[in-house]
This record gives structure tokens, C-alpha cells and sequence, in this order.
């Protein structure tokens, strides 16, 4: 990658990040915290599960999926809307059990 590409990947991640920081301090306060997190080895031979899917929504069901991928290149964060319990966009299997998890569907497992 570039330099020009790079300073374009950088101000799509920090206007992104932006938004999402909002969206995380807005439902700080909101009365009803749900969430889920699922943790995943994303490539077969990297050893241990760095990576991981984590779903935060408020009351009524809407906030964001961030899906954290660990990889020999480097890390990837990528980050879903998620409006009254579903999303406009496909779901990787992690995400669904996340989303799952917010929801009360799934059961968080014992750590």
C-alpha cells in the first residue's frame, strides 16, 4: 500500500472510530446495556483466539457489531449498524452469535 492509501485507510478509521466512540459514551447511559462478545482463532495456525466478535445495543435493540480480526498482516476492525435487532448487511458466523448473545438468545458462556 501506498502513502496516498494509507492516509485514505487512516481518516476512514478515525471518522469511523469517531462515530462509534459517540455511539459507545450515548448508551453509557442508557438504562438497558446489552451485549455479547465471542472469541475466535480467525486463521487455523496464528495460535489462540485474538480474535473476536463483540455486539453493544441499547434499549431497543440498536448499536453496533465491531468484529476485531487478527491476522499475520496485522489487525482489521470492521464495524456493522445494527438497527432493532437486525442488520442490513450479512453476518459472519461470530457476529450472529454475538448479535445472539446482545439479543438473549444465546447463552454467554461461564469464564
Amino acid at each position: 500500500m501506498n502513502c496516498k492509501g494509507m492516509w485514505r485507510s487512516w481518516k476512514t478509521w478515525k471518522k469511523n472510530s469517531g462515530k462509534c466512540l459517540r455511539f459507545c459514551i450515548r448508551i453509557s447511559d442508557a438504562p438497558s446495556k446489552k451485549w455479547g462478545i465471542v472469541r475466535y482463532n480467525a486463521y487455523g495456525g496464528m495460535g489462540g483466539n485474538l480474535s473476536f466478535a463483540l455486539a453493544i445495543l441499547n434499549y431497543d435493540n440498536s448499536g453496533f457489531i465491531f468484529n476485531s480480526v487478527h491476522a499475520k498482516e496485522g489487525g482489521f476492525l470492521y464495524i456493522k449498524e445494527v438497527e432493532e435487532g437486525s442488520t442490513s448487511v450479512e453476518l459472519g458466523a461470530e457476529e450472529k452469535l454475538a448479535l445472539e448473545e446482545a439479543l438473549g438468545y444465546r447463552k454467554k458462556p461461564q469464564t
